[in-house]
């Protein structure tokens, strides 16, 4: 049984002070009913994690400072009474309902992790297995409900933006992915993209307006807002716009 530590390093963050820093912060002993401790081996970094940062908690975490990281992978070493130890000796991804994963141990609920059992998963790759696919999926219904045949993505190099042009193409949605480097617009090609504008091209506009038209676009999801938004918004179909963070 492995070792477990007296305390971890974690990365906290004061929302009064606007200041964050390693610290040691105790592992509780012992690991409370249906918790369990993970040796984290890779966490993701998020929008929602930036909004900590500034003070947006919620939680009922109170003024901090508080460890961050709501998403990660890791190796289950110990757990509380409960439901925890069938979880014992697993890697798994957690979509953790209390920032916790910015650390080199976690203690979370059972009910944030989800057991990875294909050990060709990279860590790397368990720690985007939550909130990302969920996301991807949402969209898919949403455009499912909407009896879209074509939806428009903005960012679409993000990790999520290529989750979802792979997964609505696979359903039958074409997909105009928008992107702002020609690089990022070659890399999403090669993964199968059929549709991709480079925005920062001269001409994309007319571009995007006649291929919109074209496809039917009825759906815009659209993650940057401001003058993007207004552009993509004049220059589609008449339809849904999405705005998410």
């Amino acid at each position: 049984m492995e070792a477990i530590p007296a305390s971890r390093r974690a990365w906290c963050y004061d929302p009064a002070a606007r200041k964050g820093d390693w610290q040691d912060v105790d592992i509780p002993s012992p690991i409370p009913e249906n918790f369990v401790l993970i040796r984290v081996e890779a966490a993701a970094v998020h929008p929602i994690d930036f909004a900590h940062m500034g003070g947006l908690f919620g939680f009922g975490m109170g003024p901090g400072p508080h460890i961050l990281g709501t998403e990660g992978a890791g190796i289950v070493v110990a757990n509380g009474p409960g439901k925890g130890a069938g979880f014992l000796g697993k890697r798994v991804a957690v979509n953790a309902s209390r920032p916790a994963m910015w650390a080199n141990y976690a203690v979370v609920h059972v009910n944030d992790c989800i057991v990875i059992d294909d050990p060709s998963i990279t860590p790397e790759e368990a720690a985007l297995a939550a909130s990302y696919p969920l996301s991807a999926m949402m969209f898919l219904s949403l455009a499912r409900k909407l009896n879209a045949k074509a939806v428009a993505s903005n960012a679409a190099n993000s990790i999520l933006g290529r989750m979802t042009s792979r997964l609505l193409q696979n359903n039958n949605i074409e997909v105009i992915n928008l992107v702002r480097k020609a690089e990022k617009a070659a890399q999403i090609q090669e993964e199968g993209a059929r549709h991709v504008i480079n925005t920062s091209e001269a001409g994309w506009e007319n571009q995007f307006k006649e291929l919109s038209q074209k496809l039917g676009v009825s759906l815009l999801l659209e993650c940057i807002g401001g003058e993007t938004l207004t552009q993509l918004s004049t220059l589609s179909p008449p339809g849904t716009c999405l705005l998410y963070t």
